[in-house]
């Protein structure tokens, strides 16, 4: 995995993987592509995500593939912490849902969290991504506390703690 345990990550290259993961101080900005997005039979092979930043922003593009999250998180998730979630195909959740949500807690967490799928779904109806974005304003501003998604066949989220503040969903 990429560590940078003083810094941030970030760069205009691409990083051709199917299993990616950083943790960074400061915050995480890549570009990711699959190595490989289908097998020779043609069913779709998801790029593993797991994403942690102490205290700055995430931004994740994927150009090729679905993405399965494990986990993309701001551990101190305070005014100005996004999380910016961009793919080609899909955005599924790889934490298997259950009753209880301290078992599972929430693969993506954040103040602010943006999810957009260009082809695909977030989440699945049999499972949905688990979230937890900010459930109170942080600021005179109503989205800085909030999930905004969109997705071509559908979205489904479970905020996992608090109410779901919605920006914008489509």
């Amino acid at each position: 995995g990429l560590v940078s345990k003083n810094g941030s990550i970030s760069g205009g290259g691409t990083v051709v993987t199917n299993n990616l993961k950083a943790s960074a101080a400061t915050g995480i900005d890549l570009i990711q592509t699959a190595k490989k997005a289908q097998n020779s039979n043609g069913s779709s092979i998801s790029t593993y995500v797991d994403l942690t930043s102490t205290d700055g922003s995430i931004s994740l593009d994927s150009k090729k593939g679905d993405i399965k999250i494990w986990n993309v998180e701001v551990k101190n998730a305070s005014l100005g912490t996004n999380i910016n979630i961009h793919a080609a195909d899909s955005i599924l959740s790889d934490v298997k849902t259950t009753d209880s949500d301290s078992v599972n807690p929430a693969s993506v967490r954040a103040a602010k969290i943006t999810l957009i799928s260009d082809h695909g779904s977030i989440g699945t109806q049999d499972e949905a991504l688990r979230i937890q974005a900010g459930s109170a304003a942080l600021s005179g501003t109503a989205s800085d506390a909030s999930v905004t998604a969109s997705a071509q066949d559908g979205i489904y989220l479970k905020q996992t703690d608090g109410d779901m503040r919605v920006n914008h969903i489509e």
